[in-house]
């Protein structure tokens, strides 16, 4: 078994652009402790808010800065109808529903639009989605490929009706405390053109929302993440949302836990959120890496397939695809529920991009 590749190095984006973001909101008093979607998130982006996306267009387009503009501008004149192309396609093929073409098929042509529609969407109108980003509403999803009845996940659903009063989530740009740039090791052993593989976090008041960059085959790349990751302690150094969820154990007796949602405007929050994230993405490439190991190791035993055959059915790239049995989705559901097992004190939960209101 070979050990999971990362570094554990920060990185910040080297554009002083991002500066402004990280200085004047850590230290801004007027933000809110406490953010949900009840709500109205702002429609209104800040200069310095829209500017944190500079870095990630600089990388995409090798700092080509008659390229960046000129991406911008195409993207500022996309038609209003296209909120409603996406809203349609969300209700035919939610993003974390892998294999919904498969399920679905008495209404093929349906799904398959919507899916090529989102997949386009994520990955050419990104920086749309970004800069309508509060007409986008995201909804508490701790399931991966599939729907099922674990007890955990029933726990989950009470404690978020709990925390936060409802199960859907709008994100506010505005609330960007900070931006952070973690460099993951790609396997040696992979045999690829990838390099270069970073994962960006923008952390909000609650949670974060995260990109990759990656170079493949000489070009640079973004992998837009669909989903809003919101971080809850069990902490009493944390005065913010105080609230208790009553949870049933293996036998069947109620045990009670009190949860706080995190607080960032203290240094000491920030260091335990930024954990959480990095903890988070770390145990992300661990699965991965655990499940192409596996996967030789069961090639091996039966003679199936060589090493080389199995790596090449399952790519870096296979990783970034959407709509895809072996990508994003399943390691993250794995990570979320390992985390959440392993440390009764901190929950994570994933919401996952699920429809659109132009209102």
């Amino acid at each position: 078994m070979k050990k999971f590749l990362a570094i554990n190095k920060l990185l910040s984006f080297s554009l002083l652009s991002l500066v402004p973001i990280v200085a004047s909101s850590c230290g801004t008093s007027s933000v809110k402790n406490s953010v949900d979607s009840n709500e109205q998130a702002s429609t209104s982006l800040s200069r310095e808010s829209i500017a944190s996306f500079d870095g990630l267009l600089n990388y995409v387009f090798n700092n080509n800065q008659v390229a960046v503009e000129n991406f911008k501008n195409s993207q500022d004149q996309i038609l209003p109808a296209k909120f409603n192309e996406v809203k349609q396609a969300l209700v035919w093929a939610p993003p974390f529903y892998v294999n919904v073409l498969e399920q679905n098929s008495e209404l093929k042509k349906q799904t398959s639009d919507s899916i090529n529609i989102l997949k386009d969407t994520f990955k050419n109108d990104w920086y749309w989605m970004v800069k309508n980003i509060s007409k986008f509403i995201y909804q508490f999803n701790p399931y991966g490929q599939l729907y099922d009845h674990e007890a955990a996940q029933k726990q989950d659903f009470d404690l978020i009706e709990h925390l936060y009063g409802r199960l859907d989530k709008k994100i506010n740009w505005n609330e960007i405390f900070y931006i952070l740039s973690y460099k993951i090791q790609v396997d040696p052993d992979a045999n690829e053109t990838f390099k270069d593989l970073t994962a960006h976090f923008y952390f909000l008041d609650d949670g974060f929302v995260k990109f990759y960059t990656y170079e493949n085959q000489g070009k640079q790349n973004l992998f837009f993440v669909p989903d809003y990751f919101k971080i809850a302690l069990s902490d009493d150094d944390i005065a913010l949302v105080d609230l208790t969820a009553n949870q049933e154990n293996s036998n069947g007796n109620t045990t009670t836990k009190n949860y706080k949602a995190i607080s960032l405007q203290k240094e000491a929050d920030q260091e335990k959120y930024k954990n959480i994230a990095l903890d988070f993405e770390n145990k992300i490439w661990e699965k991965w890496t655990q499940k192409i190991d596996s996967l030789i190791e069961e090639a091996k035993e039966f003679g199936s397939k060589t090493e080389e055959e199995v790596r090449k059915e399952n790519t870096y790239e296979k990783f970034f695809q959407y709509f895809s049995n072996v990508s994003y989705v399943d390691m993250q559901f794995k990570a979320i529920n390992e985390l959440n097992a392993s440390n009764p004190k901190t929950k994570l939960f994933k919401y996952t991009l699920r429809w659109i209101d132009e209102n």
